[in-house]
């Protein structure tokens, strides 16, 4: 089994064509506009002749630099592979994406080899029921013909499986929204980059924090005004009772 990571499907030639390779990837997407990006992607899916296996979509869009997220099991024809992959940068800001490859031709080869022995077992077992006599071996020959079938059948559903997974590539993809997109850290930042970016990540703290006070206020108000009531109710009965103190006094 062959895999790497970073690489796309290669140029198919005559060697190429012989193997059975399984082409997948992972992916994450940030997006400052996720309906937009979302059916950006069903598109692309379209586009490329694949299908949507799986998705998954939720998140409220609360949070700084954390909104709502998607999680997409794409199935494309493995011709398109390379292309998709490619084209994930229209859809955003690629934080990451790594492909794989398996080379599946040995076990390929294996599971076809076992499915012919077992059919060619087959068709001598249909000659010699036809030849039987006796009712004993018709049941031996009828018994042993069952477990061969089910050997084919398992091998063939095996087979399919494995062609399955070579047509069509499988591309994990999540898709998150975000306020500001993961700096590139393969790019050299100066001092002045990073004091800039410490100015802003100060800055948007501060921002999150009075949000996330203002979205408390509003969300307790009810319990601020019960506070407010019990405070004023019991100040009230401690002058009341000083007052009687006094008096008394």
């Amino acid at each position: 089994i062959a895999s790497g990571s970073g690489s796309s499907a290669p140029a198919q030639n005559s060697t190429i064509t012989a193997d059975k390779i399984i082409y997948s990837a992972e992916a994450a997407i940030e997006t400052k506009e996720y309906d937009k990006t979302i059916e950006a992607v069903y598109a692309m899916v379209e586009q490329y002749g694949g299908f949507m296996e799986s998705s998954s979509i939720g998140g409220t869009g609360y949070g700084y630099n954390r909104g709502r997220t998607a999680y997409f099991t794409i199935r494309i024809p493995s011709d398109k592979f390379s292309a998709l992959t490619g084209s994930l940068s229209q859809l955003g800001n690629v934080s990451y994406c790594n492909t794989y490859t398996e080379n599946v031709t040995t076990q390929y080869i294996d599971v076809e080899s076992r499915l012919e022995s077992y059919r060619i077992q087959e068709e001598r077992l249909l000659a010699m029921l036809e030849k039987a006599e006796l009712l004993e071996d018709m049941l031996t020959i009828e018994d042993h013909l069952a477990n061969v079938r089910y050997n084919i059948e398992s091998y063939t559903t095996q087979l399919n499986y494995l062609d399955r997974q070579v047509s069509y590539s499988t591309v994990n993809l999540n898709v998150e929204e975000v306020v500001d997109y993961t700096p590139d850290q393969s790019v050299t930042r100066t001092f002045g980059d990073r004091m800039q970016g410490a100015f802003s990540d100060s800055l948007d703290s501060i921002v999150e924090l009075f949000q996330g006070l203002i979205l408390f206020l509003l969300r307790a108000w009810y319990l601020i005004i019960a506070i407010i009531l019990i405070v004023v109710f019991l100040t009230r009965r401690a002058r009341r009772e000083l007052q009687k103190r006094r008096e008394n006094q």
